[in-house]
């Protein structure tokens, strides 16, 4: 029997509906009802597994040049309106599809670190190219915003 109060289940039919709903204030022509068919995959999925699969729904059904569709997304994060583990996705789906875009992907990361944390992402980043990452750390080192330092 399956526990209800699974720490997994933070990430739910729930979260994908606010994920969609914010998308689609900046992004008009986003389709929330395909978008969120991803929650059907929840009940055989794992906490990361789940922030994974929303990240594959989004590059799904956001525009295909990342740029385009990271800005979407950036709005989101700027919007405010998402927080805590509905804004995994966001940094699942920067660290898996932005390492062609560094400049623009870490800047993304900068922001989106202000309401929850980037992590996971920066490390396919840091990966690439620890020294170009390092300097975007040593300035954030002395960033006034706490959660970025």
């Amino acid at each position: 029997m399956e526990n209800e109060n699974a720490f997994k289940n933070l990430i739910n039919s729930d979260v994908v509906r606010q994920i969609a709903r914010e998308v689609k204030l900046f992004y008009p022509s986003f389709d929330i009802k395909k978008f969120s068919l991803v929650s059907k995959k929840f009940p055989s999925l794992e906490f990361r597994a789940r922030a994974v699969a929303i990240s594959d729904a989004l590059k799904n059904h956001l525009p295909k040049d990342y740029p385009t569709a990271l800005g979407i997304l950036l709005k989101v994060i700027k919007n405010k309106k998402l927080s805590g583990f509905s804004l995994w996705p966001v940094s699942e789906f920067i660290g898996q599809n932005g390492l062609d875009h560094f400049d623009d992907s870490l800047n993304a990361m900068y922001f989106l670190t202000q309401e929850f944390t980037a992590e996971f992402a920066v490390r396919s980043f840091f990966i690439k190219d620890h020294q170009a990452v390092l300097k975007y750390f040593q300035r954030w080192a002395h960033d006034k915003n706490v959660h970025v330092r």
